[in-house]
């Protein structure tokens, strides 16, 4: 009898290798299948230059983005100034995407005092992205180019 049960463990033994497998190949069939149309912008990135649209292009080295979760924004300023007794700044705010190829920044209520500091015009902005590569990203709002390297 003892073979019997040994003999019936060792075939759902097999039997639970199998759907294992099958299980295994199907979670990584589905989770290569998952499409956004989000573009992955996560990650901190360093404005390198902002372009008028004369095309008088101005060097930047210390304004840098992070973008986290596809949700949260902060832009770090360095050298601040010497209005403030810290030179780092660091601001907050929100990102969205409402359309393809589109960025939409709003920064939280609380930085208005800093908002002289950002290369906006107000305490938001939506940008076309022109071009988003692991290491590179441009960005275009009202005929103004800015490019960021990832940092």
């Amino acid at each position: 009898m003892p073979l019997a049960i040994g003999g019936h463990l060792a075939s759902v033994y097999n039997q639970m290798k199998k759907y294992e497998l099958l299980s295994t190949l199907l979670s990584c069939f589905f989770v290569s299948c998952i499409h956004t149309d989000t573009p992955d912008i996560n990650g901190m990135w360093q404005l390198t230059s902002i372009q008028d649209r004369t095309g008088c292009t101005q060097t930047i080295d210390t304004i840098y983005y992070s973008f986290q979760g596809q949700k949260l924004f902060t832009c770090t300023l360095l050298n601040a100034g010497p209005l403030y007794s810290d030179p780092t700044i660091v601001l907050y705010g929100y990102v969205n995407f409402p359309a393809q190829n589109q960025l939409h920044i709003q920064m939280d209520q609380w930085t208005a005092p800093y908002l002289s500091f950002l290369p906006w015009r107000s305490e938001s902005v939506n940008y076309f992205i022109r071009k988003l590569t692991s290491k590179e990203m441009i960005l275009e709002d009202d005929g103004v180019i800015y490019r960021l390297n990832k940092f």
